[in-house]
Parts: structure tokens; C-alpha cells; sequence
């Protein structure tokens, strides 16, 4: 993710962590605004509104579950 970008407050039923694998980002989840770095992992509840500012580039690893059905393609890959 490039610095300055944005993911706007939004909610989807399936829980989800972040693992950052380096940069820098600040969340919004529920009402509570955090921050995490390089080796930090960010929980985020499944049907809790959230967003992401990046403050710096950031390589981060999503993964959700039940995995999100939106995000497979056709063939299942």
C-alpha cells in the first residue's frame, strides 16, 4: 500500500487480522484508533465498521475467516 492511501470505513461479516509486514499504518475499529508497525498483527472483528490510513509504504498480509468468498475467482484460486 502507498503512503498516503486509504481504505474508507466499512464492514464485511468475516474476522480479519493484519500483519504488517513493514511500513506503518493507523486503523479505525469500532470506536478505537490504533496504530501498528513492522511485526504488529491488528484483529479486527467480524461486522465491526473499520478503516486504514498508510503513513508510510506498507507491505501488509490480510486473512480472513471464513475466507472471503468475494475475493476468490472463478476457478477457485
Amino acid at each position: 500500500m502507498a503512503a498516503g492511501s486509504h481504505v474508507p470505513l466499512h464492514s464485511h461479516p468475516e474476522d480479519q487480522v493484519a500483519y504488517i509486514v513493514s511500513g506503518h499504518l493507523r486503523f479505525q475499529v469500532g470506536d478505537n484508533l490504533l496504530e501498528a508497525t513492522a511485526g504488529q498483527s491488528v484483529p479486527i472483528p467480524g461486522g465491526t465498521p473499520h478503516a486504514v490510513w498508510t503513513l508510510a509504504d506498507t507491505l501488509a498480509i490480510d486473512t480472513f475467516s471464513p475466507p472471503r468468498t468475494d475475493y476468490l475467482t472463478a476457478d477457485g484460486d
